[in-house]
């Protein structure tokens, strides 16, 4: 059996948390407080895309501001429990093929093929430096101790947390070839990225969620898990206000939050067939390393991968991330290329048979972690052609595709479609 590594881009994984982090401290204070929140790192460009003013101008305009500054500590990560475990660390070296020695975790395995992609656990930890800007000192002041009393500081939290663990393209593009699904990476149409992800899914320990295009022209994938977050809230302080001329302009809060959590550090494709491996080496999947310099935020809605929350009999099918990078409105997202030959052939059906196709399809569509509304024409739907057209348009903001299905219905119309097929 052979395999190929490849690195998790954990700077997703760092914007994942950095996300949610972010959601944890504003959730903390009276809905709509906050004027300007606002996460530093290189993608600044995008953050201030919709502001002409200058720095000095938007400070100004946009108090209450919370601002984080995330910090990577590298030098504490060995400290953290399971960094200390096998289950964080490498026990066979980069000359030693026998991977079955080593302490890999399981997440795809397709046994009829003998394909599997495997896992290597990563314990990180991230600090932001926060900083919440007011007005006046008696605002500054009041804030300051309402969030002293409102979170205990300096005391361990812990919350169980859905991440996104971006999977390397290359470890998707040895699946895909392997399993016959190669054009969905050549092509351009890839029309076949619906029966891909069915295809993946259906053989994996975890949910396979989609960033529908991204900058590159090329979608992402990313592992859907959960992870105890480990947070403490220390350094409460106030700094003097800052005057223009007898009159305060700007008064600063500050504190620390560290986040402590588990994802993938690296993933590893394994399989029998050596021919999917010929373009490259056992080890050096570099594809992913390269092009992102800082955390890359992503909003991982967290109620919609549990099938809990969902009427008796649906259950999600797919919840592609995208974004908006045009100022053209209304923005138009094909969704046919995402269903599989099940949906497709029900969908057939239904149109046939002037059905609605409401009947079995259901779609969100979230702005952030805000579901959208219909209602107030913030997006429409063309059941026709499959394509969602989103009104309310932002480019800095991250959007998800979420659809679901009556898989009981489904399961029925498609056992009575072959039944018929048969009789006939």
């Amino acid at each position: 059996m052979r395999y190929s590594m490849a690195a998790a881009s954990l700077a997703h994984t760092y914007g994942n948390i950095a996300t949610f982090a972010n959601s944890f401290l504003v959730n903390l204070f009276p809905p709509n407080y906050f004027k300007t929140n606002y996460i530093t790192s290189t993608i600044a460009y995008r953050d201030f895309a919709t502001f002409n003013n200058n720095r000095k101008e938007f400070i100004k305009k946009q108090k209450p501001m919370i601002i984080m500054r995330p910090r990577i500590e590298m030098d504490m990560q060995d400290e953290l429990p399971i960094n200390q475990t096998y289950l964080a660390q490498r026990i066979y070296d980069i000359n030693n093929d026998d991977i079955e020695t080593g302490n890999l975790q399981n997440f795809f395995f397709d046994q009829d093929n003998k394909r599997q992609i495997q896992f290597l656990l990563n314990a990180l930890r991230i600090t932001f430096d926060v900083t919440l800007v007011v007005e006046t000192q008696m605002e500054q002041i009041n804030l300051a101790h309402y969030f002293k009393n409102r979170v205990r500081q300096n005391w361990e939290m812990t919350q169980v947390v859905g991440l996104e663990s971006y999977i390397s393209r290359d470890i998707m593009y040895l699946l895909a070839k392997d399993a016959g699904y190669a054009d969905v990476f050549t092509t351009s149409e890839e029309n076949r990225i619906g029966e891909f992800l069915s295809y993946v899914n259906n053989n994996s320990m975890y949910p396979v969620t989609l960033k529908y295009k991204n900058a590159s022209g090329r979608h992402e994938f990313f592992r859907y898990h959960h992870s105890h977050v480990n947070m403490n809230i220390t350094g409460l302080s106030i700094d003097d206000p800052s005057k223009k001329g007898m009159v305060a302009d700007e008064c600063l809060i500050n504190f620390t939050l560290r986040c402590d959590f588990n994802t993938a550090g690296l993933y590893v494709y394994l399989s029998n067939n050596d021919t999917v491996f010929e373009e490259f080496r056992n080890e050096g999947l570099y594809d992913d390393l390269t092009g992102v310099e800082t955390i890359v935020p992503i909003v991982t809605p967290q109620k919609y991968f549990t099938n809990r929350t969902m009427p008796n009999g649906w259950q999600v099918f797919t919840t592609p991330a995208f974004e908006i990078d045009t100022d053209e409105v209304p923005y138009p997202l094909d969704f046919s290329v995402l269903l599989n030959a099940s949906l497709n052939e029900a969908v057939r059906y239904h149109k046939q048979h002037g059905i609605p196709l409401t009947t079995f399809m259901d779609i969100v569509v979230l702005k952030g972690d805000r579901e959208m509304e219909m209602g107030r024409r913030e997006y429409d739907i063309d059941w026709d052609n499959l394509t969602l057209y989103v009104n309310n348009c932002n480019i800095i903001s991250q959007y998800r595709f979420v659809l679901i299905i009556n898989t009981e219905y489904l399961n029925n119309l498609l056992a009575d479609i072959i039944k018929f097929r048969e009789e006939k």
